[in-house]
């Protein structure tokens, strides 16, 4: 933990294309990576709940392939971590269900900052963290290849079935509790759980533009609202 996030460690730092990539690289620069690529995985597994080991005989579905990303995490100039991110190859993964989520356009963000100046508004910026990873899945039995370097660890989630029953290692796999990056079906489920939790408290989304909402605490006048927008891979 302690070596992957060394900021003198982390200036000079190859950051490899892929796994194979990485393994052409310098005994100590595997190392860093392989430092938070565990920490990345203990996240996951035991902060956040996301998935546990499974064997994959027991389920109905073939598990969909996963695989890592590298970056070196950057605040501002300066390097702060080896940042190693576990992803669900989503073309490998048999959905066909609704994946849309709604985006606003860019319009409808000129007019919303336009509106907070005009009425001298207070205007907060915010960022969900781990937002694809922090939903719930929507159905059962659904399963990842774990990506290459996790391996059975004690303490992790469903580690005493794998070990107890003497499971080989091509049947382990990672059983999804919660939703993941890469998956279809992500940022229609972070969506539908933002849009509940939003309603809940109060909010209601405008007719012009569903992904802003607002809540009005007294007639006539629009005291908050929440405006969401979508940026590549970043989290909502």
């Amino acid at each position: 933990k302690t070596i992957c996030k060394d900021t003198k460690i982390l200036s000079g730092l190859p950051v490899p294309k892929n796994q194979r990539d990485l393994q052409r690289m310098s005994p100590l620069t595997q190392k860093i990576w392989c430092c938070g690529q565990v920490l990345e995985t203990k996240t996951l597994m035991h902060t956040m709940g996301t998935f546990k080991w499974c064997d994959r005989r027991k389920l109905d579905k073939y598990p969909i392939h996963s695989h890592n990303i590298f970056k070196v995490k950057m605040e501002g100039i300066t390097p702060v971590q080896a940042k190693v991110r576990s992803v669900v190859t989503g073309s490998t993964e048999p959905y066909y269900g609704e994946t849309f989520a709604s985006t606003p356009f860019a319009s409808s963000l000129k007019t919303f900052l336009a509106m907070t100046a005009s009425h001298g508004m207070y205007l907060g910026v915010g960022d969900v963290g781990a937002a694809f990873v922090s939903t719930c899945i929507d159905a059962e039995g659904i399963s990842v290849i774990a990506p290459p370097g996790v391996i059975p660890q004690p303490n992790d989630p469903g580690y005493d079935d794998i070990t107890q029953n003497n499971v080989p290692e091509k049947f382990w796999c990672l059983l999804l509790r919660k939703s993941q990056y890469g998956l279809k079906r992500a940022p229609r489920l972070f969506q539908t759980a933002l849009y509940t939790t939003l309603e809940a408290a109060g909010f209601i989304p405008t007719t012009a533009e569903p992904a802003i909402f607002k809540k009005v605490l007294k007639v006539g006048d629009v005291s908050s609202a929440v405006y969401r927008y979508y940026r590549g891979e970043e989290s909502p």
